[in-house]
C-alpha cells in the first residue's frame, strides 16, 4: 500500500482557500439534526472517494489518481473542519481503515466500484466519472435545501472541487491519455 491519509491533521492540508473557509464557520447558526447526517454522509462520500482513488493509484501507473486523491483528503479536511469546530465527535469515522465504511450502502457501492476499476485503466477512470457524477448530484440535491449558510458554503466548494475532477477524467478519457 502507499501511503495512507489516515491519521492526517485536517490544517495540515487545508490551502488559503479551505483555511479562509474555515475561519468564515460561523458556530452560532445551530447545525439541525439534518444538517449533521448530511454532513456525516458526505464526509463517507468524500472518503469512498479518496479510498478508492488510493486503490487504483496502486494498481495503475495513472498519476490522476493520486492526484485527485490528494484533493478528496482536502474535501475531508473541510468537512471535518466544520464538524469540529461544532463540536461534533467523528472519531467513529476517523478510525475507519480504507475501505471501510459505516453506512451499508456506500459500503456496497465502494465494493462495486473497486470490482468494477479493477477490471481495466479505462474502467477505473470510467469510475472516477461516476464517483464525481454522484457526488455532485448529492451535493446538487444537499445545497437545493434550506441549508445552514457554513454548510453551503462548504458544498459550494466541494462541488466546485468535483467538477475539476470530473473535467479531469474525461478529458483524460476523451484525450486517450492513459493508454
Amino acid at each position: 500500500m502507499r501511503h495512507s491519509h489516515k491519521n492526517m491533521k485536517f490544517n495540515s492540508n487545508m490551502n488559503q482557500k479551505d483555511s479562509l473557509s474555515a475561519s468564515a464557520i460561523d458556530t452560532s447558526i445551530e447545525l439541525t439534526s439534518d444538517d449533521l447526517d448530511t454532513l456525516v454522509y458526505m464526509y463517507q462520500e468524500e472518503k469512498l472517494a479518496m479510498d478508492v482513488y488510493d486503490s487504483f493509484a496502486d494498481q495503475y501507473d495513472a498519476r490522476i489518481f493520486d492526484k485527485i486523491s490528494n484533493s478528496e483528503q482536502k474535501h475531508l479536511d473541510s468537512i471535518e473542519n466544520i464538524l469540529t469546530q461544532y463540536d461534533v465527535n467523528i472519531d467513529n469515522l476517523e478510525i475507519l481503515d480504507e475501505g471501510e465504511f459505516l453506512n451499508e450502502d456506500l459500503q456496497s457501492l465502494y465494493d462495486t466500484l473497486i470490482e468494477q476499476g479493477s477490471v481495466s485503466l479505462e474502467e477505473a477512470l470510467n469510475v472516477g466519472i461516476i464517483i464525481e457524477e454522484t457526488d455532485i448530484a448529492d451535493l446538487n440535491e444537499y445545497l437545493q435545501e434550506d441549508v445552514n449558510p457554513n454548510i453551503d458554503m462548504i458544498y459550494s466548494n466541494l462541488e466546485n472541487g468535483s467538477q475539476n475532477h470530473l473535467n479531469a477524467f474525461t478529458m483524460v478519457l476523451d484525450d486517450g491519455l492513459f493508454l
